[in-house]
């Protein structure tokens, strides 16, 4: 799976955030360039995304840090701020199973309740017509 993450392109969002956030590039134009870095790579043969990258540093004079965007980062990096990490998913698994849980009582309770007070209801009403 990593070998696969690492010769597709899985870092090319990443790569527009850092763009973002490091050269104070608007979003849009972030991920048009690096969207241009993607199609350039498909038209070289599918060279790594990680050249392109370095290629850009290059021709700009601005360094990023490569290490940022592979693959074990972004994954790492997506564990924090209720991203799909692994374990910021399974934190936010606990807390929702937690107010599932807590809301199916809920309902269990209230259908009890009604339960009741029918049963409650009929039998006023039955005292109250003289049915048997």
């Amino acid at each position: 799976m990593r070998e696969r993450a690492e010769q597709g392109y899985t870092s090319a969002t990443e790569f527009a955030n850092q763009l973002v956030v490091h050269t104070g590039m608007s979003f849009r134009a972030a991920h048009k360039t690096v969207g241009e870095m993607v199609r350039t790579a498909i038209q070289r043969g599918a060279v790594p995304l990680q050249e392109q990258f370095s290629e850009w540093e290059i021709n700009n004079n601005f360094e990023i840090g490569l290490s940022n965007v592979d693959p074990q980062s972004i994954a790492r990096k997506a564990d924090f701020g209720g991203g799909p990490g692994v374990h910021s998913f399974e934190r936010t698994l606990v807390k929702q199973k937690k107010v599932w849980n807590e809301k199916l009582s809920y309902v269990h309770d209230q259908l009890s309740f009604w339960k009741t007070a029918k049963k409650t209801l009929d039998r006023r009403v039955k005292s109250l017509i003289n049915i048997d």
